[in-house]
């Protein structure tokens, strides 16, 4: 008797919360388990940008990594996307910044601005392949098919000597990835002339609530303006 008026009582909850945001309400896994709804599981937003970037260092332009990853920050902030932004790019300079350590590792899903999964984890992510291609700009828009800069493999690291000259230069080559791409492509498909425009790849930092341990992947409600993928139970 008591099970079941817990159970209604957690159904009613879930509905009414529903109904105010719009949304599931976020759970504890063992709590939706018991009353027998969904689960939600934090997820992290990847995009490429709408806008296309030369290398160089005049204004506007793509002036190395740390640049990138202001750039990614500034567009997601155009699209009214919440959370931290860094680029999916590697520069082979001295000590190399590379993608698969400066970038956090996460153990939730990834996800386009519309939910589509690209993938489940980082380790999902950098096994070579994808579960959807990342081809929706930080408006949600279709880009499939675009040049991308990477100079990182498909495990997040750098591809040497193709990189623009640390992506200050518009002199040489840069790897490239290709927005449709569920396979290795996505990020290592060929070299491209750095004197020519392409688009960045952004993905969305776990969120900083424990200092850099909070990367598990679990819901919060300190982030629940970041998207969220629903697992059922």
């Amino acid at each position: 008797m008591m099970g079941s008026r817990v159970k209604k009582l957690g159904r009613a909850f879930v509905l009414g919360s529903a109904m105010l945001s719009g949304m599931e309400a976020l759970l504890p896994p063992e709590w939706a388990q018991a009353i027998g709804v969904s689960a939600t599981t934090h997820a992290l937003t990847v995009f490429v940008t709408n806008e296309a970037f030369l290398p160089g260092t005049a204004p506007g332009l793509l002036s190395g990594v740390a640049d990138a990853d202001q750039k990614c920050q500034d567009r997601a902030a155009a699209a009214a996307l919440s959370g931290t932004y860094k680029a999916w790019l590697s520069a082979d300079t001295a000590e190399p910044e590379e993608a698969a350590t400066r970038l956090r590792h996460w153990t939730g899903p990834y996800t386009l601005v519309d939910q589509t999964v690209v993938a489940d984890s980082w380790t999902d992510l950098t096994d070579g392949s994808l579960d959807h291609a990342i081809d929706r700009d930080e408006f949600g828009n279709p880009t499939s098919g675009v040049p991308v800069w990477t100079g990182t493999t498909p495990a997040g690291a750098v591809t040497a000597d193709n990189t623009c000259g640390w992506w200050f230069s518009s002199v040489g080559t840069g790897r490239r990835g290709t927005s449709s791409a569920t396979d290795g492509t996505w990020t290592s498909v060929a070299d491209g002339d750095c004197s020519t425009l392409a688009h960045l790849y952004c993905f969305e930092e776990c969120p900083d609530l424990d200092q850099d341990t909070f990367c598990d992947g679990s819901a919060s409600t300190s982030t629940s303006e970041s998207s969220t993928t629903t697992t059922s139970t």
